[in-house]
C-alpha cells in the first residue's frame, strides 16, 4: 500500500451519475468489471442487526472509476493482486496484494484502476442499526486500511456469507448471515490489533481521547512532544494512513454522532463537547464527514 500525497488523480477524472438514492449517490466511467456478486438490499437482512447486504469478486483489466458520493454503508475492499486506487474521504492510497481497504459511511469514496496489469479484488457491504456501535467496540471506526497478506480465512468467511446471500428468504439463513458478518468483523479487528501502534503514537491517541473537547493545536503539541509537526505527520501516516489533524476531526466528529444519539444535550452543548467553539463551523465540518446537518442526523435516529 502506498499512500498518495496528491489527490489530482481522482478530482480530474470525470464520471456519469448511474444512481441516487437520498443523499448517496454513484457515478461511473470506464468499462464495467468481469464480476460475480450477489446481493440483497430489501429482504429479511434489513431486520438484522448487523448484516452483510453485497459481496463480489472481480476481475478488472481497463480504466474503471466508481464514485460514491455520502455512501451510507460500509465498504470492505480487499486487493488480490494487481493494484487498484482508493480514495478515502481526503486520503488516497494505491493499494497492492494483501491490502484491505474499509470505506467508511458518511464520507466520499473513488475506486479506480489505470494499470496495464489487471487486478482482482474482492467487496463487501456492510449495514445495519448495529454497525457504528460494533465498529467502535473493533476499535474500527478509525481504521482505513490492514494488511492481510492470507486471504484463506476472508474467502472463507466470504463463501459462508455468500451461501445465506442464495437463501436470504430464510430467517434462519438472514440470522446466519448476521452471525458470519459479526465473525468478519472480529477477526479485522484482531488483525488491525496485531500491527501494534508505537508507544509514542499511542500516547498521543491516549491524549486526544482526553483532550479532544479543548482547543488543540496541533504545532505546538508535537514541539510539547519533542518532534516537529512534519516529523509528527510523518509518524502518524505510517502508524494510522492519516494525519493526527484528520484522526482528531475523525474522533470529535464521532464523537458528535454517539452523543446525538440522546436528546439530552442540544446541538450547541454538543458541539462544545466535541471540541468546537463556533457552532455554525460544528454544522458545516459534521455534514461534510457525516453526510448530513447535525439536526438531520439526530432527524434521522429517531425515525428507525
Amino acid at each position: 500500500m502506498q499512500i498518495l500525497k496528491d489527490l489530482s488523480i481522482f478530482l480530474h477524472q470525470k464520471a456519469k451519475l448511474s444512481q441516487f438514492s437520498n443523499a448517496y449517490a454513484m457515478y461511473r466511467a470506464g468499462t464495467d468489471p468481469d464480476s460475480d456478486s450477489i446481493g440483497d438490499w430489501q429482504g429479511l437482512l434489513k431486520s438484522q442487526g448487523i448484516s452483510c447486504v453485497y459481496l463480489g469478486r472481480s476481475e478488472i483489466k481497463d480504466f474503471y472509476l466508481q464514485r460514491r458520493v455520502k455512501q451510507n454503508f460500509l465498504s470492505l475492499e480487499y486487493i488480490y493482486s494487481g493494484e487498484f486506487y482508493i480514495r478515502n474521504g481526503d486520503r488516497g492510497y494505491l493499494g497492492e496484494a494483501g491490502d484491505l481497504f474499509l470505506l467508511h459511511s458518511g464520507m466520499d469514496h473513488d475506486l479506480m484502476f489505470l494499470s496495464e496489469k489487471k487486478c482482482r479484488k474482492l467487496g463487501m457491504i456492510l449495514s445495519g442499526r448495529m454497525l457504528p456501535d460494533l465498529l467502535k467496540l473493533f476499535q474500527l471506526d478509525h481504521v482505513d486500511v490492514i494488511h492481510l497478506p492470507d486471504s484463506k480465512r476472508l474467502d472463507d468467511l466470504f463463501d459462508r456469507i455468500r451461501g445465506t446471500l442464495q437463501n436470504a428468504v430464510s430467517r434462519a439463513s438472514c440470522e446466519w448471515n448476521a452471525a458470519y458478518t459479526f465473525g468478519l468483523l472480529q477477526m479485522l479487528s484482531n488483525v488491525s490489533k496485531a500491527e501494534p501502534v508505537p508507544a509514542e503514537i499511542a500516547r498521543i491517541l491516549e491524549f486526544f481521547e482526553s483532550h479532544c473537547s479543548e482547543p488543540l493545536n496541533i504545532r505546538r503539541l508535537a514541539s510539547e512532544w519533542g518532534m516537529s509537526l512534519p516529523t509528527l505527520n510523518k509518524r502518524f501516516r505510517a502508524a494510522l494512513h492519516m494525519t493526527p489533524y484528520q484522526y482528531l476531526l475523525r474522533l470529535r466528529l464521532r464523537r458528535a454522532a454517539y452523543l446525538l444519539q440522546t436528546d439530552e444535550w442540544t446541538i450547541k452543548e454538543i458541539a462544545e463537547m466535541a471540541g468546537y467553539r463556533n457552532p455554525l463551523h460544528f454544522s458545516s465540518e459534521f455534514h461534510r464527514f457525516h453526510g448530513c446537518s447535525p439536526r438531520e442526523f439526530r432527524k434521522k435516529l429517531r425515525s428507525l
